[in-house]
């Protein structure tokens, strides 16, 4: 890792980056400073650069890239990588990029857990691990179960554990058809919690180019909730734990299924840094 990068080193690698990338353009001469400056392009190699840095390794960045990021590709699945929780992950576009707010629930996760030894925790919904592998690294040798229904899933997930150098359990395995005699101290899920009918509210970037699956639920947007949350009762160890992320436009409809079906289950619905209320803590 590198430990600093001067700020003149990151505005001269930008503005070299920039001016590689514009020089053979027929129309170079004909755009102001202000013009090039104020275009996505700087956001694009902003991004290139941090990664850099995160990462501290080298980085071919070619012509097939910035076509990709042109065209309304996420960075991320260009460059094949993502920081989360002090690490970096490898991404692909059969997994979800790893989100701030998902960086959040792990964050409140290890400050409640990081006293308790030896947690078994089940994952329901693993993508590419980055919330297993993160719990593994940072919490006291916990036993990690993950499951995920996509196989690419499960196999990016996998070479990240390889590469973070993690011993996790991960299967290929439809939740709505998983059956396991374990019982568990912590379930964790960021499941998908978007009804179809609300995919108009959803950046266009996002739904062009992230798993549809892991986004889209059809019908009731509780689903996975309500099997997870059932599944919970027979599968959780004596004041065992739910972690969940959820949808903030469907916070009150899920407080009604908790009265009426959970009544006696403890649960706190919490903000997230936007303030949205995007987390479900349950102990059973």
């Amino acid at each position: 890792m590198i430990d600093y990068i001067s700020p003149g080193a990151v505005l001269i690698a930008i503005l070299s980056l920039a001016i590689l990338i514009l020089w053979d353009r027929p129309f170079m001469k004909k755009i102001s400073l202000f013009n090039i400056v104020q275009g996505p392009l700087v956001v694009v190699i902003l991004g290139i650069v941090l990664n850099l840095i995160l990462d501290g390794t080298s980085l071919m960045i070619s012509k097939d890239h910035l076509v990709k990021i042109n065209e309304g590709i996420p960075i991320q699945y260009v460059i094949k990588k993502e920081f989360f929780y002090n690490y970096i992950f490898k991404v692909t576009d059969s997994v979800l990029i790893p989100r701030p707010e998902t960086e959040e629930l792990v964050s409140k996760i290890i400050n409640l857990e990081k006293t308790n030894k030896k947690l078994k925790i089940l994952e329901i919904g693993s993508g590419s691990g980055c919330i297993s592998i993160t719990l593994k690294k940072e919490l006291i040798n916990p036993f990690i179960t993950a499951i995920d229904v996509s196989k690419n899933a499960i196999k990016i997930a996998m070479d990240n554990a390889s590469i973070l150098n993690e011993d996790i359990d991960f299967f290929c395995k439809d939740f709505f058809h998983y059956s396991t005699k374990e019982k568990f101290d912590i379930i964790i899920s960021n499941p998908p919690y978007i009804p179809l009918k609300d995919k108009k509210l959803v950046d266009k970037s996002v739904y062009k180019n992230e798993p549809y699956k892991a986004l889209f639920v059809e019908g009731d947007p509780l689903i996975f909730y309500k099997k997870i949350l059932n599944f919970s009762i027979n599968h959780l160890n004596k004041n065992g734990r739910v972690y969940f992320e959820i949808n903030d436009i469907y916070k009150d409809k899920m407080k009604k299924y908790l009265d009426l079906f959970h009544s006696n289950v403890e649960h706190e619905f919490l903000k997230d840094m936007q303030r949205k209320y995007r987390f479900l803590f349950l102990n059973f």
